[in-house]
């Protein structure tokens, strides 16, 4: 399995809290210094992801949930408050459970769970069965009395001596991992045919009495290749996060909905209405539309702690707008059956109806850098009736070369996704195309755009100005109708 990320750094914030005013925090200086050994040790910029937000405490979040099933490794920062933590400690276990169905957490007798002491914990029995039995790396040293210190730059030259010895002896052990699972997802792209991109899914935030429930699902979705939305930190503003939440729905074919006992967290505007009725307030308006399907969970006897929670859980049960789906009172095995019966329907129609993009192959060409920049595309030409394929991005340029000239020998149309990829690698795309012919037995590739994403530059500019056929102009991201045309090309070609 190919994976979006190297690394995944789990740790608690207290851990990083600097000892001095002016000083930097152990993990981040650990995160940064581990990084510059990584790039030189893999020869290319490592992808490593780690919560950075500032606040003191720890919080399990739907954009940490996405990226654990994303993550080849997982790198736990062991001290005794990270195992005090509970938060932390589901992390873990959460990972582990991700990695049993993304290829096993082993490879060839190798764990792709790391275990940093930064401070030994007086026990480790809280914690997941394989970071108990694994060796770690101390990053620390004991001093006469045997009282431990973390090994830290600026604790002396000899700290620092040894500080950088661990980071190197990590680093090699890592890197031998991450090049041993790159080199079997690579094998595994040049031998499968992929498909279409799964529909991404809408999994509603909810109050901490369905906190568990909803981690559960996330994970299950996410090891079965759904993309869970929202997969970061909604705004805190009614009219922002309003937005939020139907930026997030139009790019999902499903959601979910967890209702509790409590209400939950207003967001700050004049409806002074709860997050959880405003999400779903969304999405039954979509729904209503035609574009949504919807699962929306009540467990049965829910009376609810206050009258606006009564009154909400009331209209569910009542009131066919607000309930606008399957409404599941059962146990969260039987919500988790209804999303996936659902997600197998939008997955595989009935052969007879009509799809726009008729089973087209559509080769969308990024910089690796965009894989998931241009998602939402992928995405929204596969809920079209496209089949969509991404570069390989193989670590062997040859194999990587290979796999990029059988695309565009295959495919029906080409959407060249101009973001992060430099003006020069832009134009050797557009060579490779104007080149395909040849590997297409004359045949030209008849439908080819340019998506313009950010940032914006000069030459993408240029290019506006001079208004160049079949550039899409997505500077301000993404949106159905300006991917329109690029599908009516494609139905014209089709039927020309």
């Amino acid at each position: 399995m190919r994976f979006k990320r190297h690394l995944f750094i789990s740790y608690t914030h207290k851990d990083n809290k600097p000892l001095l005013n002016d000083a930097e925090g152990w993990v981040s200086r650990f995160h940064k210094t581990l990084g510059v050994v990584l790039e030189q040790r893999l020869g290319r910029m490592p992808e490593i992801w780690r919560d950075e937000r500032l606040q003191g405490n720890d919080v399990f979040t739907p954009e940490i949930m996405a990226r654990l099933p994303e993550s080849a490794v997982l790198l736990a920062v062991v001290s005794e408050g990270y195992v005090a933590s509970k938060w932390c400690r589901d992390e873990a276990q959460a990972f582990c459970e991700a990695a049993e169905q993304t290829g096993g957490l082993t490879r060839d007798n190798k764990s792709r769970v790391f275990k940093v002491f930064k401070a030994p914990p007086a026990t480790l029995d809280p914690l997941p069965a394989v970071m108990r039995e694994m060796t770690g790396y101390n990053f620390f040293e004991r001093n006469a009395d045997n009282a431990p210190k973390e090994l830290d730059p600026d604790f002396g030259k000899e700290s620092r001596a040894k500080y950088i010895d661990q980071i190197m002896t990590l680093a090699f052990h890592l890197t031998s991992l991450i090049n041993d699972l790159e080199s079997e997802a690579a094998n595994d792209q040049s031998a499968a045919d992929a498909g279409p991109a799964k529909p991404a899914v809408y999994l509603a935030e909810c109050d901490h009495d369905r906190s568990a429930d909803r981690s559960e699902l996330a994970i299950e979705l996410a090891v079965r290749g759904y993309r869970v939305l929202p997969d970061r930190e909604l705004p805190r503003g009614e009219a922002a996060y309003r937005q939020a939440v139907q930026e997030a729905l139009s790019r999902c074919a499903l959601a979910i909905h967890l209702v509790g006992n409590d209400s939950g967290w207003v967001p700050e505007g004049p409806l002074k209405r709860p997050a959880v009725e405003l999400q779903n307030a969304e999405s039954a308006a979509r729904a209503q539309g035609g574009g949504l399907r919807r699962v929306v969970s009540l467990p049965a006897g829910l009376q609810g702690s206050d009258a606006r929670q009564q009154q909400f859980i009331q209209a569910l049960h009542t009131d066919p707008r607000v309930q606008g789906g399957e409404l599941i009172t059962a146990d969260l095995q039987a919500v988790k059956k209804a999303a996936l019966d659902a997600l197998a329907e939008i997955e595989a129609p009935p052969p007879a109806a009509p799809v726009q993009g008729g089973g087209k192959l559509v080769y969308l060409v990024c910089d690796p850098r965009d894989s998931d920049a241009a998602d939402p595309i992928g995405e929204w030409l596969a809920s079209r009736g496209c089949k969509v394929r991404l570069p390989a991005f193989a670590p062997d340029a040859q194999a990587a070369r290979l796999a990029h000239e059988q695309r565009l020998a295959q495919c029906d149309a080409v959407l060249v996704y101009y973001g992060a990829g430099t003006k020069d690698w832009y134009a050797s795309v557009l060579t490779d195309v104007a080149k395909a012919p040849s590997l297409r037995q004359g045949r030209p590739i008849t439908t080819v755009h340019t998506w313009l994403a950010p940032d914006e530059s000069f030459d993408k500019t240029k290019r506006i100005d001079r208004g160049e056929a079949g550039l899409i102009n997505g500077l301000d991201g993404f949106s159905a109708a300006l991917a329109e045309p690029f599908l009516a090309a494609l139905e014209a070609a089709r039927h020309g």
